[in-house]
Protein backbone atom coordinates (compact mmCIF):
# COMPACT_ATOMS: atom_id res chain seq x y z
CA UNK A 1 0.00 0.00 0.00
CA UNK A 2 1.38 3.30 -0.68
CA UNK A 3 2.65 5.38 1.83
CA UNK A 4 4.39 8.74 2.54
CA UNK A 5 5.59 10.50 -1.06
CA UNK A 6 4.49 7.32 -3.07
CA UNK A 7 6.87 4.95 -0.73
CA UNK A 8 5.07 1.52 -0.10
CA UNK A 9 6.18 -0.03 2.67
CA UNK A 10 7.83 -3.77 2.36
CA UNK A 11 6.25 -6.28 4.11
CA UNK A 12 7.18 -10.06 4.76
CA UNK A 13 7.78 -12.26 2.10
CA UNK A 14 9.04 -9.31 -0.61
CA UNK A 15 10.96 -7.06 2.55
CA UNK A 16 12.93 -10.59 3.03
CA UNK A 17 13.37 -10.97 -0.71
CA UNK A 18 14.64 -7.29 -1.20
CA UNK A 19 17.17 -7.28 2.39
CA UNK A 20 18.53 -10.74 0.50
CA UNK A 21 18.88 -9.25 -2.56
CA UNK A 22 20.63 -6.33 -1.61
CA UNK A 23 23.28 -8.40 1.05
CA UNK A 24 24.23 -10.84 -1.96
CA UNK A 25 24.20 -7.39 -4.17
CA UNK A 26 27.03 -6.84 -1.93
CA UNK A 27 29.08 -9.69 -1.47
CA UNK A 28 28.17 -12.44 -4.66
CA UNK A 29 30.08 -11.45 -8.01
CA UNK A 30 27.71 -11.19 -11.09
CA UNK A 31 28.22 -13.42 -13.60
CA UNK A 32 26.93 -13.79 -16.88
CA UNK A 33 27.15 -16.84 -19.26
CA UNK A 34 24.96 -16.85 -22.75
CA UNK A 35 25.41 -19.86 -24.57
CA UNK A 36 23.50 -22.32 -26.83
CA UNK A 37 22.46 -26.15 -26.23
CA UNK A 38 21.21 -28.57 -29.00
CA UNK A 39 18.18 -29.79 -27.22
CA UNK A 40 16.34 -30.75 -30.69
CA UNK A 41 16.78 -34.88 -29.61
CA UNK A 42 14.86 -34.10 -26.29
CA UNK A 43 11.36 -34.91 -25.93
CA UNK A 44 8.76 -31.82 -26.99
CA UNK A 45 6.65 -30.22 -24.26
CA UNK A 46 8.71 -32.16 -21.53
CA UNK A 47 9.60 -30.46 -18.16
CA UNK A 48 13.51 -29.76 -18.62
CA UNK A 49 14.06 -28.99 -15.15
CA UNK A 50 15.75 -32.58 -14.01
CA UNK A 51 17.40 -32.84 -16.89
CA UNK A 52 19.07 -28.96 -16.33
CA UNK A 53 19.81 -30.75 -12.50
CA UNK A 54 21.15 -33.62 -13.98
CA UNK A 55 23.59 -31.73 -16.16
CA UNK A 56 24.44 -29.32 -13.20
CA UNK A 57 25.02 -32.39 -11.03
CA UNK A 58 27.47 -33.96 -13.87
CA UNK A 59 29.48 -30.21 -13.90
CA UNK A 60 30.27 -30.23 -10.52
CA UNK A 61 31.31 -34.03 -10.40
CA UNK A 62 33.66 -33.08 -13.19
CA UNK A 63 34.85 -29.74 -11.70
CA UNK A 64 34.29 -30.08 -8.08
CA UNK A 65 35.25 -25.84 -8.12
CA UNK A 66 31.92 -25.07 -9.29
CA UNK A 67 30.06 -26.28 -6.67
CA UNK A 68 31.71 -23.62 -4.08
CA UNK A 69 31.41 -20.50 -2.12
CA UNK A 70 33.91 -18.01 -1.98
CA UNK A 71 34.54 -15.89 1.12
CA UNK A 72 36.17 -12.52 0.26
CA UNK A 73 36.42 -11.71 3.84
CA UNK A 74 39.10 -14.76 4.21
CA UNK A 75 39.93 -15.42 0.53
CA UNK A 76 38.70 -18.90 0.69
CA UNK A 77 36.64 -21.20 -0.75
CA UNK A 78 34.73 -24.00 0.68
CA UNK A 79 34.23 -26.88 -1.99
CA UNK A 80 30.83 -29.09 -1.45
CA UNK A 81 30.52 -32.48 -1.97
CA UNK A 82 26.84 -32.83 -1.82
CA UNK A 83 25.34 -31.25 -4.38
CA UNK A 84 21.96 -28.79 -3.87
CA UNK A 85 20.53 -26.57 -6.03
CA UNK A 86 17.82 -23.96 -5.70
CA UNK A 87 15.20 -23.58 -8.02
CA UNK A 88 13.79 -19.97 -8.17
CA UNK A 89 9.68 -19.90 -8.73
CA UNK A 90 7.53 -17.30 -8.80
CA UNK A 91 4.94 -16.26 -6.84
CA UNK A 92 2.26 -13.79 -6.31
CA UNK A 93 4.32 -12.37 -3.16
CA UNK A 94 7.52 -12.45 -4.65
CA UNK A 95 10.16 -14.98 -5.52
CA UNK A 96 11.44 -17.98 -3.48
CA UNK A 97 14.15 -20.34 -4.16
CA UNK A 98 13.39 -23.70 -2.42
CA UNK A 99 16.07 -26.21 -2.83
CA UNK A 100 16.80 -29.76 -3.86
CA UNK A 101 19.05 -31.54 -1.95
CA UNK A 102 21.54 -34.38 -3.01
CA UNK A 103 20.90 -33.99 -6.77
CA UNK A 104 23.56 -36.48 -7.91
CA UNK A 105 21.84 -39.38 -5.53
CA UNK A 106 18.50 -38.98 -6.60
CA UNK A 107 16.91 -40.69 -9.57
CA UNK A 108 15.16 -38.40 -12.61
CA UNK A 109 11.55 -39.56 -10.84
CA UNK A 110 12.43 -38.01 -7.30
CA UNK A 111 14.07 -35.31 -8.88
CA UNK A 112 10.70 -34.38 -10.78
CA UNK A 113 8.44 -35.41 -7.61
CA UNK A 114 10.95 -33.24 -5.17
CA UNK A 115 10.86 -30.40 -7.53
CA UNK A 116 6.90 -30.46 -7.93
CA UNK A 117 6.48 -30.40 -4.33
CA UNK A 118 8.80 -27.69 -3.51
CA UNK A 119 7.27 -25.50 -6.17
CA UNK A 120 3.96 -26.51 -5.14
CA UNK A 121 5.22 -25.18 -1.17
CA UNK A 122 6.70 -22.23 -2.45
CA UNK A 123 3.39 -21.24 -4.51
CA UNK A 124 0.99 -22.17 -1.35
CA UNK A 125 3.32 -20.37 1.18
CA UNK A 126 4.73 -23.68 3.40
CA UNK A 127 8.12 -23.99 2.57
CA UNK A 128 10.03 -24.18 5.74
CA UNK A 129 13.19 -22.00 6.08
CA UNK A 130 15.65 -25.02 6.03
CA UNK A 131 13.71 -26.20 2.55
CA UNK A 132 15.34 -22.22 1.31
CA UNK A 133 18.58 -22.78 2.54
CA UNK A 134 22.20 -24.49 1.56
CA UNK A 135 22.23 -24.10 -2.16
CA UNK A 136 24.92 -23.78 -4.22
CA UNK A 137 23.74 -23.20 -7.48
CA UNK A 138 20.15 -21.67 -8.55
CA UNK A 139 18.32 -22.36 -11.55
CA UNK A 140 15.85 -19.63 -12.77
CA UNK A 141 14.07 -18.53 -15.87
CA UNK A 142 12.38 -15.79 -17.80
CA UNK A 143 9.63 -17.85 -17.56
CA UNK A 144 6.57 -16.04 -20.02
CA UNK A 145 8.64 -13.17 -20.37
CA UNK A 146 10.85 -14.39 -22.52
CA UNK A 147 14.31 -13.36 -24.47
CA UNK A 148 17.38 -14.95 -24.65
CA UNK A 149 19.35 -13.62 -21.54
CA UNK A 150 19.58 -12.43 -18.25
CA UNK A 151 21.41 -11.60 -15.24
CA UNK A 152 19.83 -12.58 -12.09
CA UNK A 153 20.38 -10.92 -8.95
CA UNK A 154 21.52 -13.95 -6.25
Amino acid sequence: MPGMNGWEVLRSLRRAMAQSMSLARDSVMECTVFDDADIDGWRQGGDYTVRLLRAIAAGCRAEPGLNAWFDGTTQGRRIFHHIQVGIAVDTPQGLVVPVIRDVDRKTVWELAAEARELADKARNRKLKLAEMQGACFTISSLGNIGGEGFTPIV
